[in-house]
């Protein structure tokens, strides 16, 4: 079957083992945003974040906030993918988080440190 995606529909079609690695590559966008700490709270970071995806060589953006607990890293990455789906749902999102909670949070993938890497026991799917 033929067809004409964007990065984020791309990133998510079905494809044969062998083409998942050039997949992968297509899909990458010419910017990587890494979001920083948001230390001067959640109205200025989503402001500051709307101003950064105006950008449209973003294609690729990893949510961090690693002084945050569980659950207010949970609220801030709700409230930063909510903008990006309704500004840029083309943007593919990462969550510097466990597979579990950036598949419960809608995120397009989870951001992996070293040590949660090599904790993985199976891939997540």
């Amino acid at each position: 079957e033929l067809a004409w995606l964007g990065a984020r529909e791309l990133a998510h079609y079905p494809m044969p083992a062998p083409d998942l690695p050039l997949r992968a590559r297509i899909a990458l966008s010419a910017r990587y945003l890494i979001t920083p700490e948001p230390t001067r709270g959640q109205p200025t970071f989503l402001e500051e974040l709307a101003r950064a995806i105006a950008d449209p060589a973003i294609g690729l953006i990893s949510i961090r906030a690693r002084s945050l607990s569980p659950e207010a890293y949970r609220a801030h990455a709700t409230a930063a993918l909510a903008l990006l789906r309704r500004l840029r749902p083309d943007v593919i999102a990462l969550l510097h988080a466990d597979p579990g909670t950036a598949r419960d949070l809608g995120a397009d993938g989870a951001h992996l440190s070293a040590a949660q890497l090599a904790a993985m026991t199976t891939r997540a799917g």
